[in-house]
């Protein structure tokens, strides 16, 4: 029936956000990663404070932040 179809092509579109999302968390990880090893002492400090911000502030806070704070 429609309903079926509908309901089948939004877990596939939800599953393709999904996808899309991790792949692009996990680009700009990796690009943070190789920025940690650098020669260059701007890009390890820039690419280390981001990586110390988000280590040192627990997950509850920072899933409180991203989803009341950000939106307004």
């Amino acid at each position: 029936s429609f309903a079926e179809v509908t309901e089948d092509r939004a877990v596939y579109e939800y599953a393709v956000l999904v996808t899309a999302l991790d792949l692009e968390v996990l680009s700009v990880a990796q690009l943070i990663g190789i920025a940690r090893t650098l020669p260059f002492r701007s890009a390890r400090f820039i690419a280390t404070a981001y990586v110390e911000l988000f280590r040192n502030i627990p997950l509850l806070v920072q899933l409180f932040l991203w989803f009341f704070v950000l939106p307004e």
